[in-house]
């Protein structure tokens, strides 16, 4: 549920952390006890916001509102006001992706140490029928505490008894499991839950290697294109 009033009138806004897309990311105080948290703005009155995008961006809303687990980013709450959402998260240091961009040494127990933490929420989210569609190292942010937490839920789905199965592309190419690649081809290919543990393997080597396979090639989508093609000849 998003309140209607003003966001501004119970939080501080701080530091801008991120912007890119219909989306920023600011640090916020709590005015009445000097909590800080994320705040995540996203502006769905642009003019080329779809009506896709919406559905993701309540998708998320309602996903991050209900669940609140240890390995899940949580959602305090949210507001519409002026014609953007404004998101209330619970504050992170920063995303995974921030170890491969500065020259730091981490051991393979630091790596184990981060692939476990983050089954557990893939494992929960799983558990009630949530597929993520986005698991990468963008997406897993971690504290001072060493807590590992899933966060974006910008492409997540809850499948139902009657909807059990998706078969829309969704997800960051180099991640993509070939269940949501082979949607571009075969519009009768569905998908479920197990498009995570692809994305997770990839996730994976992402953090042994600073990088997923295939991240330097040019015209990833082209590639993936090229590779179903090839595995479709003999259908």
């Amino acid at each position: 549920m998003l309140k209607k009033e003003n966001p501004q009138d119970i939080y501080e806004v701080g530091e801008v952390l991120g912007e890119g897309g219909y989306a920023c990311v600011a640090i916020v105080t709590r005015k009445d006890d000097g909590k800080k948290f994320a705040m995540k703005i996203v502006n769905y009155n642009a003019m080329d916001f779809s009506a896709k995008e919406m559905e993701n961006m309540h998708n998320e809303i309602g996903i991050l509102q209900v669940h609140k687990a240890d390995h899940i980013c949580y959602c305090l709450e949210a507001y519409d006001y002026k014609k953007s959402a404004w998101l209330i998260l619970e504050l992170m240091e920063e995303n995974i992706t921030s170890f491969f961009d500065v020259e730091i040494d981490y051991s393979e127990n630091v790596c184990k140490y981060i692939l476990r933490e983050t089954l557990k929420g893939i494992r929960y989210l799983h558990t009630r029928h949530i597929v993520h569609r986005d698991i990468k190292s963008d997406n897993i942010l971690f504290n001072a505490k060493g807590d590992i937490k899933l966060a974006d839920f910008g492409c997540a789905v809850q499948l139902t008894k009657n909807s059990s199965k998706r078969d829309t592309l969704m997800g960051t190419d180099n991640w993509l499991a070939p269940e949501i690649i082979r949607t571009l081809l075969n519009s009768q290919q569905t998908y479920g839950v197990t498009v995570d543990v692809w994305s997770f393997g990839i996730f994976a080597i992402e953090l042994a290697h600073r990088e997923p396979p295939h991240f330097q090639e040019s015209n990833q989508r082209a590639l993936y294109n090229k590779i179903l093609e090839e595995d479709f000849k003999g259908l």
